[in-house]
């Protein structure tokens, strides 16, 4: 997996084309990104997003054609900057499906409450975990890969595991409804079906 931090759409799709087909977008302040660059490249990165074919022809500069390219994007932004992004351009992050697509999480400020001798950048016990387990993953994928015979793996739902996520699909459906709890963001309720499974594979 190749790890990028400030790219456009078609250096990171001439990247997966010739380097490496995953990759990780990441970003820990990524506010001027959102308003200025992202705009621009979000129907790239929305099929990629959904593992989706990419075609981009040029005349005079690198075309790509992508196949089964992954893409996870990671992005830390302010307050501020997010309600700015999302009220810029007429709305263009909800009506493009870019958030709708987001696991979107808010974390409570800390700030006047942290214990400075606690600070450390030693990974505590989770964190470890968390690092062994994307080292295992990164071992199988290249593994995968160094292979002549290299099948990508499907994750297939058990009866009762697929019972519940229609169940789940359900329940989402009925909240999208007039008063219902996600009536004011359908397009973001609307991709959470897609979002558990990948979450679960």
């Amino acid at each position: 997996i190749i790890l990028y931090d400030d790219t456009t759409g078609a250096a990171l799709a001439k990247g997966l084309d010739e380097n490496w087909p995953y990759a990780v977008l990441s970003n820990t302040d990524a506010g001027n990104a959102m308003l200025q660059e992202l705009p621009r490249q979000l129907t790239t990165f929305n099929k990629l997003l959904d593992g989706d074919e990419v075609i981009k022809s040029r005349a005079t500069a690198h075309s790509t054609h992508l196949i089964d390219a992954r893409l996870t994007i990671s992005l830390a932004v302010q307050p501020k900057s997010m309600r700015a992004a999302l009220s810029s351009n007429n709305n263009f992050f909800r009506s493009s499906g870019f958030v709708p697509r987001a696991l979107i999480s808010i974390a409570p400020a800390n700030v006047g409450h942290r214990v400075v001798s606690r600070i450390t950048t030693t990974p505590g016990p989770f964190t470890q975990i968390c690092y062994e387990r994307c080292a295992e993953i990164l071992k199988s994928t290249e593994t995968l890969f160094s292979s002549e015979t290299a099948e990508r793996s499907v994750a297939i739902l058990s009866t009762e595991s697929s019972q519940e996520w229609n169940n789940f699909c359900q329940r989402i459906e009925i909240q999208r409804g007039p008063n219902g709890a996600y009536s004011e963001i359908q397009d973001h309720a609307s991709k959470m079906g897609a979002t558990v499974l990948r979450i679960a594979a």
